[in-house]
Order: structure tokens, then sequence, then C-alpha cells
């Protein structure tokens, strides 16, 4: 059954330019087909092969039954018993379940010079949690990754492709689609040319050329095609090609009679001289036809820059001699070791079922025709002439558990620790509990390494998707189209520039691999330890993110999203705003309260700095003890009531603690002075003298210009430790805020002093 991966062909594409004709590679559409059909009588025998291998993934049985059959053979055991089916299964798992893993492929950066560092550390995240909802959200997606990573694994090298120049989405092939030429560097860049035959229908063909000119103009032949669409066939069998018999028997179609019509089409995408990639399409049946043998269906010459602009292949290594050809991927590493596999079980089925019959012996011919044995209950009766035969039964245990075993530890080893633990399930209780360790260990490390190799192909699509998602080119019109526009317009309703959506660095993007590289387990046991060992020292937003991710390794990203939300940048904001509202409250002698769900370190940060600003209003004499200490032991008081929900265990909850102690210090002292001091007032006033002001004496005065002094290295010391105001616009809002309020008080403060040296000092307050 022909393949159809290339459904729609490119809408859009650069016309045919002379600029590039006279140095053209390809002259005509025979050239195309010439060169399809040679590439692929070079890969047939490769073909057989990956065929051998995907039969025995279906479930193929070890032994022919028709030879069987021949030699007699036919009540032998003749079973799949399913190894490499399982290990191919356990192969792409790890592929699979990483998706569950992560809430975005990596961080998506935007050009230099377009946001500040404080913008830039809101506005990234959620552009790169929008992109991936975006891709993951694409309802092709999952089916495309699981292909793709079942090719990757399969054979060792798979495919995306896209068909134009501005879609994102791609689609996924393998080495029975594409014909590339032998001696090929494993590199997509290296690639001179590739080939790909599969089917289309006659109306989404005839669909490219609905507006004659417009096709025309986008490279389209609309003569071409219509003669190609009168000539369409029923889609049948490819006898010559291996891979096509194999997919047709899997798929129970065989002998199926109302195949769809089609027209079998060539795509060539070629490397011209000047380096440029040219995309031509042929009716691969058109030489019936001398007129559509001259002519192209889809002829776009220097369409892309490079191969790697619309096709990137995931290469499972180098192979052997670092060319495309020579990779091998694991059901293909496996295949002998299986093949040997299901012959030895066989053989040992065969024998347990021979130790399992009885073997009688009778005196004549005679005996040997009567009924030799009569059922009587629990029991059998022999007829006269009959007798048991005793014989020495080979020792199956002696032989055949011993070669079966070692065919089982070859298998395991050669899967890359990928293969069913089952087939290695009757060692383990000959293994200590370190070697098995060690042995999971280095599974981890061989399946680790499959997984980078499939991340470095999957960072080049990434890259390409955000190019494509971010080009300005781009109308919600066009293929994918739909799909970029409301992630553009998620991101802004979370907050992000319209302007730098067009704007992002595609080229300094870093791919997410999550945790435990697609291992469940793996991933279990590192947040596990995490959780022990570092989450009381992270700061509210490293510990949500952390407990996000755990939750995430039992469920999924998207459940964990529901139970421990994104903070986004908003919280701690709005955390700041509520504690700055607080202190300019509590300036104005009312009493703050407490909610148990606010994020207290930000409030004790956001607090702290509020007392510091009157401290230094009480060190410049900016501001008197009867103003100054009232309102530092109210947010004092305050800020302990928050600090009962910090963690103690905690990074900044030391440094909390010492500025707060060295803050009560100057309130402690500052009252017993300005106790002192008004006991002196009143006592002046009884006497009748003049009342003198009330000053800060220089005990206090030294304590605040120490308590300042170290709570500025604490709060600078926790602040930089927990990442409390990790965001530059979250700090300059804090710090605007703090130095409104202290404006504000010194304000008041300068009124209340001109308004108290304008009026005789006769009385004290």
């Amino acid at each position: 059954m022909a393949n159809s991966l290339l459904s729609k062909i490119p809408d859009e594409a650069a016309p045919s330019s002379d600029e590039y004709a006279p140095n053209a590679r390809i002259k005509c559409p025979a050239d195309v087909i010439k060169d399809y059909q040679t590439l692929f009588d070079d890969d047939w025998i490769a073909a057989k092969d990956r065929a051998s291998v995907q039969a025995m993934v279906d479930g193929a049985t070890p032994f022919s039954e028709s030879r069987l059959r021949l030699l007699g053979l036919h009540g032998i055991t003749n079973v799949n018993w399913g190894d490499l089916t399982q290990a191919q299964q356990e192969a792409e798992q790890p592929f699979n379940d990483i998706l569950d893993s992560m809430d975005n492929f990596g961080p998506i950066p935007v050009e230099q010079g377009l946001l500040s560092d404080a913008e830039r550390v809101i506005q990234e995240p959620i552009i790169a949690e929008e992109m991936h909802r975006m891709i993951t959200g694409w309802e092709d997606f999952y089916f495309n990754w699981w292909l793709l990573s079942h090719f990757f694994t399969m054979f060792g090298v798979g495919f995306t492709y896209r068909d134009d120049t501005l879609d994102w989405r791609w689609e996924v092939g393998s080495l029975q689609n594409f014909k590339i030429p032998r001696g090929t560097k494993a590199s997509i860049d290296k690639v001179d040319r590739i080939t790909m035959k599969t089917d289309m229908q006659p109306s989404d063909l005839a669909a490219k050329v609905r507006n004659p000119e417009a096709g025309r103009k986008m490279g389209w032949n609309p003569e071409a095609i219509t003669r190609s669409c009168r000539k369409a066939m029923p889609n049948n069998m490819n006898t010559a090609d291996p891979e096509e018999i194999e997919a047709w028997w899997k798929d129970n179609a065989v002998f199926a009679g109302n195949n769809a019509v089609v027209v079998t089409v060539v795509h060539m995408w070629v490397k011209e001289v000047n380096g440029t990639i040219s995309h031509y399409v042929v009716d691969y049946n058109g030489g019936t036809d001398d007129k559509a043998e001259q002519e192209f269906l889809y002829c776009a010459r220097g369409k892309y820059g490079s191969m790697g602009e619309f096709v990137n292949a995931y290469l499972y290594g180098v192979g052997t001699n670092g060319d495309l050809h020579s990779i091998r991927g694991n059901a293909y590493n496996l295949f002998s070791s299986t093949a040997a596999l299901n012959k030895a079980k066989c053989k040992f089925l065969d024998k347990a079922m021979d130790e399992a019959n009885t073997f009688l012996s009778t005196e004549s011919e005679d005996a040997t025709i009567d009924n030799m044995i009569t059922p009587r209950g629990p029991y059998f009766q022999l007829s006269t002439g009959v007798t048991f035969v005793e014989r020495n039964t080979p020792p199956v245990a002696g032989n055949l558990v011993p070669a079966l075993q070692m065919v089982q530890e070859n298998f395991r080893m050669r899967s890359g620790g990928m293969a069913p633990r089952a087939a290695a399930s009757g060692e383990k209780g000959q293994k200590t509990k370190y070697e098995l360790q060690r042995r999971d260990e280095m599974d981890g490390k061989l399946s680790s390494s499959s997984m980078n190799l499939f991340f470095v192909a999957w960072a080049r699509d990434y890259k390409e998707i955000v190019k494509r998602a971010s080009s300005p080119m781009l109308q919600e019109s066009h293929p994918g189209g739909k799909e970029v526009f409301a992630f553009r317009q998620r991101c802004v309703e979370r907050g992000v520039s319209p302007e730098v959506l067009t704007r992002l660095d595609y080229k300094r993007i870093s791919v997410n691999m999550g945790i435990g590289k697609g291992s469940s387990s793996e991933r279990r046991a590192v947040l596990e330890t995490l959780n022990q060992e570092v989450f009381p020292r992270l700061d509210p937003e490293g510990q949500r993110i952390l407990t996000r991710d755990t939750v995430a390794a039992y469920t999924d990203a998207d459940y964990a999203i529901r139970l421990v939300p994104r903070a986004e940048g908003q919280r701690p904001p709005v955390d700041q705003q509520i504690a700055n509202m607080e202190n300019q409250f509590m300036q104005l002698g009312g009493q703050a309260t407490l909610e148990p769900n606010q994020d207290h370190i930000v409030h004790v940060a956001t607090h702290l700095t509020y007392i510091q600003g009157v401290n230094a209003a009480l060190e410049s004499q900016e501001m008197g003890l009867e103003e100054a200490i009232p309102q530092m032991q109210m947010a004092a008081e305050h800020t302990g009531q928050h600090m009962e929900y910090i963690d103690p265990n905690s990074a900044p909850y030391p440094q909390f603690k010492e500025a707060l102690q060295q803050f009560n210090e100057v309130i402690v002292n500052g009252a017993k002075s300005l106790e002192a001091q008004q006991r002196r007032a009143q006592k002046q006033q009884e006497q009748g003298q003049e009342v003198s002001g009330v000053e800060t004496p220089p005990g206090v005065y030294g304590a605040a210009v120490d308590a300042r002094a170290k709570a500025d290295a604490l709060l600078m010391t926790s602040q930089t430790k927990m990442g409390i105001m990790k965001k530059e616009a979250e700090q300059k809002m804090a710090i605007n805020d703090a130095m409104a309020a202290q404006k504000i008080m010194q304000t008041a403060a300068m009124a209340r002093a001109r308004a108290a040296t304008s009026k005789p000092k006769t009385k004290a307050k």
C-alpha cells in the first residue's frame, strides 16, 4: 500500500525563476522518475531487511509454515513469542512518557534590546508555555511524535518534513518513504538530493489549481495536473516494494478490491550548484503521455536555502562508517537475537511436550490396533500385551536452560537497557543488590544516550517551529496560521508585548529534556531526593516548581498545573502590593491583618524594607523617637506574625530573624529612651519649667546605624540567595513603593516639625 504522507503539496512556493534555470540539475520530469527508480533499486536490499524486521515485530513466526509442511514438520512449535514487539514498545515508551513530565519544550528568548531584563524574565516563560500549548494542542502532534519515536528506535532513522515555507506543522517519514543516495554522510546538511513517491487523491491535486493563474504563480502547472487527474487509477500494492508488501499484509488489505483512486506522484528535492534547494513534483505514471512526460506538476527552483529548512533527520548515532545508511535502530539490532530466542523457546516447549507424553510398547500389531487404554476414573487400565517403556530423557535442564539463559542475556544487553525485564527475570535471584543496581545504572546510561540523540534533532525542529511561528509574513489564512495567531493572542492576554512575538531569537533556543530522560522511575527517584535534600532551602517559587514537577511525575503536567498553578510572575507583585498597602496603613496607625495563604517571605521582606526606611529616617534625624518608634514597633510585631509561617529551615529565615532582632533592639532602646524623656518632661511641667523637646539619645542613634548596616547586608544576602526579588520589575515596584512610603513619612515629619517650631514650646503633649 502506498504511503500517503504528503497529502498536501505546498500551497505557496517561489515560482520557477530564470536565475536558477540555466544551472538547474533537473531538466525534465523524466530525470526525476529515473533518479527515483535508481535510488529505489539501490535501496531494495535494505528495504527487504527492514521488512523482515517489521514482520517480526508484527508477529511473524520463526519458521516458514509452507517449508515445515514440505518437510513433514508442521506439528512442531512455531510461535513468535513477542520479545521483539515488547522490546520495541519499551524502547518507544520513554519518548512518549517524557511529554507528561514537561510543561514547555524549552525557553524561548526574545531578540536582544527589545525588553529589559525585568520584562524578559516575566514574558519569556509565558511565550515558552504558550508555544508548548500550541504545539501539543495540534490534533496530529501526538500521532506524529509517536510515529517518529517508532521509526527512530526501530530503524535508527526518522524524518520530519514540511511542505511549504510557512507552515510550522510537520509530517513524519522513514527510509521507506525517503530515498537518499548511498554514501550520504549522517547529516541532513550533507544530503545532496531526496526523492519520495506517494499517492494523492485527484481532488487534493486539483485544488492546487482551482485558481489557475494563482496556482501558476506559485509553481503549479494547471494543464499537467488536469491530465494527471483524468488518468487517476485505483491504488494497488507495489509488489516490487518489500516494505509495502509487509504493510499490506499487516493491514489485511492484500485481497482488498475496492481501492481508492489516486494519482501517484514523485517528489524530488535537489541541491543546486548555487547551494539552494529546488522542489519538483511529477506524475509517476506520466510516461504514457509524451506531453506530460515533458512537464512538471510542480516546479520551484531555489525554493529553500538549505535542506534543514524543510526536512530534519533523527539519527540513532552516526553508524559504523559515518554514512546515513549504516545506522541501525533498536529492533534491527535485536533481530538476530530475537530469531534465536524464538527458536530456542519453541525447541524448549517441544522438549517439554515430549517429556509430558507417555510411551507404550506392544507385543503384536493386533495389540497396537486394539483399545490399549481404558479410563477407570482416576486410573487407566492397560490391555494385555501393553507395557510402559522406560527411556533415558535428554538433560533438558542441563543443556537447553543454560542456552536459553545465554540467548536471553545477549538479547537484554543488545537492547541497550530497553529490553523487557521479563527476559532477565530468571537471573535476578542470582544477583546481588549491588549487581542489579550497577546493571540498572548501565541501562539508564544507554537509554539516556538514545534520548540525547533524539533531542539533538528535536532542538532543530523546535527552532524551526519557533522561526515559522514568529514570521511576520505568516497570515491567519495560511496553513498553521490559525494556531499561531491564537498563540499570539494568549501571550498578549498574559502581558506579553505584541511586538516581540515576531522577534523571537530562535537561534538561541535550548530544549528541555525533562527530569529522568523519559524514565518514570528515575524521574520519581530524582524528585524524591530533591524534596528531601533541597526543598527546605528553596524560595517559595522554587518550592512551587519542585512540588509541581513532583505531582507531574505521578500524574501529568496538566493536572500538576491544576493542583500547583504557575506563579507567572503575578503572585509576588500582588503580595508586595498588599504588603506596601499594609505599610502605609500601619504608618497611619492602623492594624494590619494576616492571611495564612499569603506569600509570607515576600511580606517579611517588604515589611523589613519599610522598617528599614523608618530606621533610616530616625538615623538621619528626619524623624523623632515619638514618631518612629510606634511605627517600627507595629510593623515589627506584624512581621513577627509572618515569621511564624516561614519554615525555620528555609534559607531566608535566619537572615530575616537576625534583621528583625536588630530592629527590635532599636525599638526597645528607643522606647526606653522615649519613656524616660516623657517622664522628664512631665517632671519639668510639674515644676513649671519649660519643657525641652524629645531628642534621640546617642545610644539609640548608634543602635539605629548598626541595625541599618546589618539589615542592609542581611536583606541583600537573603534576596540574593532566595531570589525573592528575582524579577527586576518586582524589585523596582517594591523599591518604588518603599521610597514613596518613606517620602510620605518624611514629608509628614517635616510638616509636623515646621508646625512645632512655629508654636511656643510651653506645653508637652
